[in-house]
């Protein structure tokens, strides 16, 4: 914990460089039912969940097919599991591990057309009280 007065760093981004950017766009909006804006330079697709931003960038430089996925993985928080599952679903995406109930709270991780892995929470009542204590 820091003992000065600056504020802690903060996380408010993750970078996914792909070969085909457009393909990661369109995948995760139909995934997770929202929109991606570019940023003003066009450099970047730009998806705002919740607050966190997940921003998609063209690379030549990187695998097509993301080697090692186990290795960092999105927690994506939504509050309806079986309806976010039932939107990738219809985008044909596999699962890693299916969607689940693990006492009241819902898991589940896909994988994206980039092979990166991602998992879907919906966590219960109980266990949000269980947090803020």
């Amino acid at each position: 914990m820091p003992t000065d007065s600056r504020p802690a760093p903060a996380i408010s981004s993750v970078l996914f460089a792909s070969r085909d950017p457009e393909r990661l766009r369109v995948f995760y909006e139909k995934a997770l039912g929202i929109t991606a804006q570019r940023t003003p330079d066009g450099g970047y697709w730009v998806l705002d969940l919740g607050g966190f931003y997940l921003m998609l960038d063209g690379r030549e430089d990187v695998e097509e097919h993301n080697i090692d996925p186990c290795r960092f993985m999105l927690n994506i928080e939504v509050d309806d599991a079986r309806a976010a599952a039932s939107r990738i679903d219809a985008t044909g995406a596999s699962w890693f591990a299916p969607l689940e109930d693990r006492d009241g709270s819902w898991f589940g991780t896909f994988i994206d057309p980039d092979g990166n892995h991602a998992q879907i929470i919906q966590i219960s009542e109980r266990m949000r009280e269980m947090m803020a204590d």
